[in-house]
């Protein structure tokens, strides 16, 4: 009676081991044929990874020289403009662009006064 008992004991972990096994063999052969592992991660991961690295890249320092050399650029057309028109289009485009743009990281005072004066905060 106690070797029968054993028996159905090992039956049942090498059962329970087996379903296992071929639980991930069936998750793998379905990843593989559609892909929806990878999908699911580019949705949820991959996205979260590449917000991150757009974050951390808003915060170099070549990011930041450019946006301001740009800035000063648009700041040169916009005071040598004469007309309002033309001045309303350059100062609705500084509003777009630099809409999310941290005006603390510009080096410049009156550059940075002159955005945040154009963009109205």
């Amino acid at each position: 009676m106690e070797e029968k008992k054993e028996w159905s004991t090992r039956k049942i972990v090498w059962s329970s081991i087996g379903g296992f096994i071929a639980l991930i063999v069936l998750m793998c052969a379905l990843d593989l044929g559609t892909g929806w592992f990878g999908v699911f991660k580019t949705k949820t991961v991959g996205k979260a990874q590449e917000n991150a690295k757009y974050q951390v890249f808003k915060q170099t320092q070549s990011y930041n020289d450019g946006m301001a050399q740009q800035l000063s650029k648009l700041k040169s057309e916009y005071d040598a403009d004469k007309d309002p028109q033309d001045k309303n289009a350059l100062a609705f485009k500084i509003k777009q662009d630099y809409a999310n743009f941290d005006e603390s990281n510009l080096q410049s005072e009156s550059l940075k006064s002159w955005l945040i004066q154009i963009r109205g905060f």
